[in-house]
């Protein structure tokens, strides 16, 4: 890896990267053919995540300028759910937003097609419950209004009565360890 990050002829265009097909589905510029091209790429095309994936992108700003506005100056940023919060000393802010299928109609399949065409990437896609969730914050106190869906977690303004929020399949929330 270069000091300036990886070198083109690291980074693996034969398959699709989640990062790189999230850039896309926002209408960035950092991806590659095969990650619009993917099933995964396909799958977005053919539904409505694209306007999803933008207001949850867009709504998952309200948590993490919670820390800011409490005179916590130290970040520490993961994209990992296997990571360990344990040496975080107190005072630290934990800002978690995850996937879930909690908010799937019954006969709605989107969550399990996300997760199988992300299959075919370079990681697979992982939800989980509310719960689970929740349970990594174990150790930290949830801010209010706690573990929600991004639209809903100290909105700037009324949240729209959109069907399309009520169903973006994702939590976030805030926690401080005391």
């Amino acid at each position: 890896m270069a000091e300036e990050g990886f070198t083109a002829e690291e980074i693996d265009t034969s398959r699709p990267h989640p990062a790189r097909m999230y850039d896309y589905y926002l209408g960035g510029q950092d991806n590659y053919e095969v990650d619009r091209s993917s099933p995964s790429g396909a799958y977005v095309r053919s539904s409505t995540s694209v306007p999803g994936y933008r207001r949850r992108r867009t709504r998952t700003r309200s948590p993490v300028r919670s820390p800011p506005t409490s005179g916590s100056r130290t970040w520490t940023t993961t994209r990992s759910s296997a990571c360990t919060t344990d040496a975080l000393p107190a005072g630290s802010h934990l800002i978690l937003s995850h996937g879930t299928a909690d908010f799937d109609d019954g006969g709605d399949d989107r969550t399990s097609t996300a997760v199988k065409v992300y299959k075919s990437s370079t990681a697979n896609l992982t939800v989980r419950t509310q719960a689970q969730i929740a349970a990594f914050f174990k150790g930290f106190d949830l801010l209010e209004p706690g573990l929600v869906q991004p639209s809903f977690w100290r909105p700037d303004r009324p949240v729209p009565d959109d069907p399309t929020l009520r169903r973006l399949g994702g939590y976030c929330g805030v926690g401080v360890r005391p």
